[in-house]
């Protein structure tokens, strides 16, 4: 339609840098919509236009993820505020959108896909969605406008800019590194969603105890064995829980250290 990905994404940019003019047309007068697209100050975008909330995501899709984390961020700090929303809140979709944006997670096609647009920086350095198990780093997050640098799941990279639903709802970490950020950040994220997931493997060896044999029994050897194994089971996740739970204290630890000797150095005799 409109000749290729790079003519695509030209057509997006001009319609976020073209003089925000308008005419009244069959409204006869100017409506608070028009005035509202022109106070935001992107353009063309009408944030206040729940259809094309989209839009700014579609630089992610089209390979220009930091585009994307720009503008999001931009339009978080100026279309929202205490007082109110930049237009109207139709069933929902203008809060919907502000949360969605600010945990770093966007579904670009409702409805026609599964996918979450991983392409802007969360607003929070970290979050916990208890539903899915789902916890959200950002270290980046109090910057005003962090460029995205890599985004990682359950410690591996993401290489794409999307992450299908199907498989967020496993649960895991979703750790958001940009530019710029230490190193040791994502490491001791690893480490944490290592630690967390031995707990909750922990967790449901427990409860699966709970609800086994409730007693032992000479006359059920079969049932005592896989109790045993149960046990086992939880003894070793615990013991693999410990030792990360180790692992990150001392980690954290040796970073702090690293730090106060640095900065130590750094100050002149």
């Amino acid at each position: 339609l409109h000749g290729g990905r790079e003519p695509l994404l030209d057509k997006l940019r001009q319609l976020f840098t073209v003089p925000a003019d308008f005419q009244v047309g069959s409204y006869r007068s100017e409506i608070h919509e028009m005035r509202e697209m022109r106070m935001l100050g992107l353009g063309q975008y009408a944030h206040n236009n729940q259809p094309v909330h989209h839009l700014p995501f579609l630089f992610a899709l089209l390979g220009d993820r930091n585009a994307t984390a720009r503008l999001v961020r931009r339009i978080l700090a100026t279309a929202y505020s205490p007082e109110g929303f930049a237009g109207d809140e139709d069933n929902g979709e203008m809060g919907s959108w502000y949360v969605l944006s600010a945990l770093g997670l966007y579904v670009a096609a409702p409805g026609v896909s599964e996918d979450y647009v991983l392409a802007s920086v969360p607003l929070f350095k970290r979050v916990h969605l208890r539903a899915l198990d789902i916890r959200i780093e950002a270290p980046a997050a109090i910057q005003d406008a962090p460029i995205i640098s890599r985004v990682w799941w359950r410690s591996r990279l993401v290489d794409e800019a999307t992450l299908p639903y199907s498989v967020l709802r496993s649960g895991g970490t979703l750790f958001f590194e940009a530019i710029g950020d230490d190193k040791l950040g994502r490491v001791e994220s690893s480490m944490r969603g290592i630690f967390h997931g031995a707990v909750k493997r922990a967790r449901s060896v427990a409860k699966r105890i709970r609800g086994s044999v409730p007693s032992r029994s000479t006359d059920h050897p079969t049932e005592d064995s896989g109790l045993q194994r149960s046990e086992e089971a939880l003894s070793t996740n615990a013991c693999v829980a410990i030792i990360v739970g180790t692992l990150i204290f001392v980690g954290v630890m040796l970073r702090t250290v690293c730090r106060k000797v640095l900065s130590n150095a750094k100050k002149p005799d």
